[in-house]
């Protein structure tokens, strides 16, 4: 209505207005609030949160309702909305709750909304809202304004040239802002500080002053004694008696009057102890301004350092590693020259077996290691340790070109059996740079070989060649533990079945990744939360089975659990998939369990953002949890809140049967397990006609489930 009053047409104007009128009159805006508090119609609160924050642009959203509103938009991250109401200073406070300001710009696809929400919060907040704001998210809009990356955000997100534009413009205008912001920051505490210098100045001026006037007026007395004291002599007996009486009533008057100066002198220095007081209390301020100044500074290094952080993602259940960025970590150093450091030692009859369905003997021929030396034979290994780096070099490349030609490779016992040598040697000497070198170098060998590769699990586990890796892991300091010591763990956990990862329980791979959460490595973390959640999944896997496993109770006893809230409630992590991965661990964990109340509201929410993920695979396995947790009552109120319910509704009707399968499931679970006005609100919302199609599937899973549902909602 309100853009209809921008029309030429005088009639159209005066029909929106009474349009207008009318809607205010019937009292549609408290109709809308009361919708909203109304638990039972939850299935539209998201719809009603969107048209009062329309309704309310650039207004206070009411009190009652302010929270609650802000949050449903924030739960479906429609920033634009969040945006309207941000037009208000009176908004602000709800709209940074919990944080929100540190998950600013995080998801790229929302790079404009958030832009937008960024310059409202910097045009209409207060001091200490747009303080927030710069702290926040200055290294991002930064970053943002370097064209490198925002190329690359344009060829990511498919963005035209007039988009590219805009970004760039509004990065601009934000970086305005925020320097302005910063200058006037830095002016008020000059000020402030030069305010205190004046004040204690004042203080010593007027200190000094007292002090004088005390001295002259005790001059002024000696003379005035001494003077009456030459008039006694000088007078007759009468007068002397007098005088005497006068002088009697003098001292009393002079004691007096000590006294009263006395009681002045020590209020006085009661006086002068709290305006000490004072002073001290303002250089402490000084001191806390410095200091946050200070962080600021150490904030900024941080961000600098996380956005250096490479995001390597591949479509499996967790993000893995790259190879390219491990061989670039280790080609910064300098070996000797080969010529001089490589003999030809340290080799072995095969060390791959080759298969191509084309493979000619001219290929053969130059791809062919030949035999020398084994390893066996040589009893002082580590002479030379650069003969090792040399040759695991050497390998790498030569794995590198196979792979480039199109040949398959099956890993032997005998290259295993070396590389796992070399890890059980290198463990006996000073951890010398070139020992940690090695290391590196045999882990980052055998994650390349580990990729894809699930032809080599059965090889892999009899030479015990994770165990070893392990191992060093354990020994070393826990800031020495670096991605490629931890990469071919997660790729071997990733491509062994769930069977083969619980041979692993009873080699203590839950407390060496226990200690590994505490490292101040983003990225060691995110593997580290990525193997344990594969390990929970195995062994959820298992129980399905019949295999008693109860890995709530292991990571419960050993303070695993404990540690994965701690790095879930964590939101200073530059990467947010670390607290995604951790939700899925602990939701598998409480499969059919309640949640504790510490931590359940986060671990659903979480759960709950990840099904409405753009890729389906990451959608299904978050309902697929989601569906676990149903099997608990207790659960039920995280997972119904939010209006989610549309978002259950929306799921049945995806292309994708696996989504379809666990959402079904979702669905019988609530039904099954919940309280009957649970499944009283479940039938109002969920028609029966889409179950009805369903019914006739080809997959047996989604028609069995479909049936069940249907004959829930009928009874």
């Amino acid at each position: 209505m309100i853009n209809i009053l921008d029309s030429q047409d005088v009639d159209i104007q005066n029909k929106a207005l009474q349009i207008i009128t009318s809607i205010i009159r019937t009292g549609l805006i408290d109709i809308l609030i009361q919708i909203f508090t109304n638990q039972f119609k939850w299935n539209i609160h998201y719809q009603i949160a969107q048209i009062l924050a329309q309704i309310f642009k650039s207004l206070p959203l009411p009190v009652e309702i302010r929270s609650n509103v802000i949050q449903c938009l924030k739960i479906y991250e429609d920033i634009d909305n969040i945006a309207l109401v941000a037009e208000n200073q009176e908004n602000h406070d709800a709209i940074l709750e919990n944080s929100f300001e540190k998950f600013i710009l995080k998801n790229e696809n929302k790079t404009f909304e958030y832009l937008r929400l960024i310059k409202f919060l910097l045009s209409f907040g207060s001091n200490q809202t747009k303080q927030k704001i710069c702290e926040a998210v200055g290294e991002k809009i930064h970053r943002l304004s370097f064209d490198e990356y925002v190329n690359q955000l344009y060829q990511r997100m498919m963005w035209d040239n007039n988009q590219l534009e805009e970004v760039k413009a509004r990065t601009s205008e934000i970086n305005l802002m925020i320097e302005s912001i910063d200058n006037q920051m830095n002016e008020r505490i000059k000020e402030k500080n030069e305010k205190d210098d004046i004040n204690v100045n004042n203080v010593e001026v007027e200190e000094k002053e007292n002090v004088k006037e005390n001295d002259s007026v005790s001059q002024t007395k000696k003379q005035q004694i001494e003077g009456k004291d030459k008039e006694k002599e000088s007078d007759s007996p009468k007068q002397n008696k007098k005088k005497k009486d006068k002088k009697k009533e003098q001292k009393k008057e002079q004691e007096q009057e000590y006294e009263q100066e006395i009681e002045y002198e020590k209020n006085k220095d009661i006086d002068k102890g709290k305006e000490k007081e004072k002073e001290k209390e303002k250089e402490q301020e000084k001191e806390q301004d410095k200091h946050q100044v200070e962080e600021k500074e150490k904030d900024q290094k941080k961000e600098k350092k996380k956005d250096d952080i490479n995001h390597h993602k591949k479509n499996k259940r967790c993000n893995t590693l790259s190879k390219d960025a491990i061989h670039q970590m280790l080609a910064s150093r300098h070996l000797r020259t080969r010529s001089a450091v490589f003999h030809h030692t340290n080799l072995q009859e095969q060390f791959f077996e080759f298969n191509s369905n084309d493979l000619s003997s001219r290929s053969e021929n130059n791809f062919a290691i030949h035999r020398s030396q084994s390893h066996r034979d040589i009893k002082t290994p580590f002479t030379c340790i650069d003969q090792y780096i040399v040759r695991l070099d050497q390998l790498t490349i030569r794995y590198d070109q196979f792979k480039q030609f199109g040949f398959n490779s099956v890993v032997t016992y005998e290259y295993l059996n070396e590389l796992k040598d070399i890890l059980v040697q290198s463990k006996k000497f000073k951890r010398t740079e070139d020992v940690k070198m090695l290391q590196l170098r045999v882990c980052s060998i055998l994650n390349t070989l580990l990729i894809d590769n699930r032809d080599c699990v059965n090889v892999v586990i009899e030479t015990q060649i994770i165990d070893e890796v392990l191992s060093i892991v354990n020994v070393i300091l826990l800031s020495q533990v670096q991605i490629i010591h931890l990469s071919p763990l997660h790729e071997f956990f990733e491509i062994c079945s769930s069977q083969q990862k619980l041979l692993f329980l009873d080699k203590g791979i839950i407390p060496t990744m226990r200690h590994l959460l505490d490292s101040c490595d983003e990225l060691c973390v995110k593997i580290t939360v990525g193997i344990i959640e594969l390990i929970i999944n195995a062994c959820q896997e298992q129980q399905s089975q019949g295999v008693q496993i109860d890995i709530k109770k292991i990571i419960e006893s050993n303070g695993t659990l404990d540690k994965l809230v701690n790095v879930l409630q964590n939101d200073e992590y530059y990467d947010q998939e670390i607290n995604q991965i951790v939700s899925l661990a602990i939701g598998q964990a409480f499969k059919a369990s309640p949640l504790p109340k510490e931590f359940r509201n986060e671990v659903i929410l979480t759960i709950k953002k990840m099904t409405n993920n753009d890729d389906q695979y990451i959608s299904s396995i978050a309902i697929c949890v989601l569906a676990g947790l149903a099997e608990c009552q207790d659960n039920h109120t995280d997972i119904l809140s939010s209006n989610y319910p549309a978002s259950i509704a929306r799921f049945i009707s995806q292309k994708s049967d696996i989504i379809v399968r666990y959402t079904l499931q979702l669905i019988l679970n609530i039904l099954t397990h919940g309280l009957p006005q649970t499944i009283e609100m479940a039938i109002l919302f969920f028609p029966i006609r889409p179950f009805e199609k369903l019914s006739e599937h080809v997959d047996l899973f989604i028609a069995e489930n479909a049936k069940a549902i249907i004959n829930i909602l009928k009874r």
